[in-house]
């Protein structure tokens, strides 16, 4: 990068449009300008809506990833969101909230298996997940085993409706 300003990093990939610039910057605000005047002498624009300068002690977030804090996370709702899902499901199986949109536990229980395991991806010592991954395998064996019991109760319902429409006709 040809640029007037000492910087320790930055890696422009053109096929990703977002540049993060992170360090101890005595005035982030003239670095911005001269960053700002480097993109447009190559023929871009800075999105002024999503640019930002995040002061030490605030909460810096990339692709959605917590990287500020002593450890890197996914954020916090989505964690929390994620923990409700899955205690859910443990608790109530296939009554929980989002079996019936998921079209039953077993997908439901895929797709949070998922979701706990980028939480590992992300941080790989979250006890928490380890707990959850544990518990949503022994789900997954016993529901590919034993089959799904909402998928089942769906079935009876149905057929139940096909046979008190075959009484009325």
């Amino acid at each position: 990068i040809s640029c007037d300003v000492q910087l320790p990093l930055v890696d422009i990939n053109p096929g990703i449009p977002d540049i993060y610039i992170s360090g101890d910057l005595e005035d982030p605000g003239e670095l911005l300008f001269k960053v700002k005047r480097w993109i447009e002498d190559y023929g871009f624009s800075l999105n002024e809506g999503k640019t930002r300068i995040i002061r030490q002690g605030q909460r810096m977030q990339v692709l959605g990833i917590t990287t500020n804090t002593d450890k890197v996370q996914v954020s916090r709702r989505y964690r929390r969101t994620v923990r409700q899902g899955v205690y859910y499901l443990m608790k109530f199986g296939h009554l929980a909230d989002g079996v019936g949109e998921a079209g039953g536990v077993l997908p439901y229980a895929q797709r949070l298996l998922g979701k706990v395991s980028y939480i590992l991806q992300v941080n790989p010592e979250d006890e928490w997940a380890y707990e959850a991954k544990a518990q949503l395998k022994a789900l997954l064996r016993r529901l590919r085993r034993d089959g799904d019991p909402y998928m089942e109760e769906l079935s009876a319902k149905r057929q139940q409706l096909k046979e008190t429409a075959l009484h009325l006709q």
